[in-house]
């Protein structure tokens, strides 16, 4: 016998702060369908949380506006069929990574669902990094994403914290070597892409030895960019990005029904095309939020279409292009 719920009807209690679902119809209620319940509703109605749940109620709370109007269907295979929830924002960052946007998209009463598509690995070249941070004589050590800083930082703390003069290609990257006492940026370029990281990086005649922490993915126009400007430039790959082996079915099916998708990087998007197929080319797939050109120029490459992005990378822009591509 297939494990089914059905909710169809929502009223809401105790000024807004909890929203109970009544009306319900379990069959063979047991763990794993309570399970598959709670998971498939704080996944679609972020930020609420399972507080109960019970043949005739499913009760959610922790949120600061009225309740969705939804009518969900759950089986034991998860999700099959979700409707008519307004505003449904898919966040596909690394695990951990998808918190910022989230969270500034709750504020706004946009409801998310987060389904990472990609994780980080280690780089061929990450031992040779310690070696050279031990060495010294750098004038510069360039991270350009937040994945990059944590990497320098972990590998600079391991070597005992030696004097380096720091320069980031934005402020989401920036961040992460916040509250490292010896490790603070000392650049950013005017926008947060690597031709202009790579144009404005100061040159002086007597220091222009630049190390630059990447990943094995990243592309050649920061190195490019520095060579022809006379900078002599050690590019080592310390981290790569993959695709997830794995996606939970049911996570999946409400991401096809999403309005807006978002993206932080080209690997995401390769990843998102590979999961969901012809899924992604249909007049009817979400519309799509990027942070920035990058990624955007990578949507088109792969054929993507209804895309939106801001011209100054970052997380206020990114909010305002998934604003946008809501209100189409």
């Amino acid at each position: 016998m297939s494990h089914s719920v059905t909710l169809n009807r929502c009223v809401s209690t105790s000024m807004n702060l909890e929203a109970r679902y009544s009306h319900c119809n379990i069959v063979n209620h047991n763990s794993s369908v309570r399970k598959s319940v709670t998971k498939c509703f704080e996944n679609t109605f972020y930020p609420l949380k399972v507080k109960s749940i019970s043949p005739t109620h499913l009760v959610l709370h922790k949120r600061e506006c009225g309740p969705p109007r939804k009518t969900l269907f759950v089986t034991a295979a998860h999700a099959t069929e979700v409707t008519t929830l307004r505003k449904q924002v898919v966040v596909t960052r690394e695990k951990g990574m998808n918190g910022k946007l989230m969270k500034a998209l709750a504020g706004m009463e946009v409801g998310c669902l987060e389904l990472p598509l990609i994780e980080h690995a280690q780089g061929p070249e990450l031992g040779r990094l310690q070696e050279e941070l031990q060495e010294g004589g750098w004038d510069w050590v360039l991270v350009t994403s937040p994945e990059g800083a944590k990497v320098l930082k972990q590998e600079w703390e391991a070597v005992g914290r030696p004097s380096l003069r720091v320069a980031a290609v934005g402020e989401g990257t920036a961040v992460e070597l916040e509250g490292s006492e010896g490790l603070a940026v000392d650049f950013m370029p005017s926008k947060a892409i690597g031709k202009v990281f790579a144009a404005e990086l100061p040159f002086e005649e007597t220091s222009h030895r630049v190390l630059y922490a990447a990943s094995v993915k990243a592309g050649t126009d920061v190195q490019d960019g520095l060579l022809s400007r006379g900078f002599e430039v050690l590019r080592l790959n310390t981290y790569t990005t993959r695709a997830v082996k794995n996606v939970d079915p049911a996570v999946l099916e409400l991401a096809k029904l999403a309005k807006v998708v978002t993206f932080a990087s080209p690997s995401t998007i390769k990843a998102w095309v590979a999961f969901m197929g012809d899924a992604a080319f249909q007049p009817n797939s979400p519309a799509i939020a990027c942070i920035g050109k990058t990624s955007a120029d990578a949507c088109e490459k792969a054929g993507l279409k209804n895309i939106f992005y801001p011209e100054k990378p970052g997380i206020d822009g990114w909010v305002k292009s998934v604003q946008d591509a809501l209100q189409q």
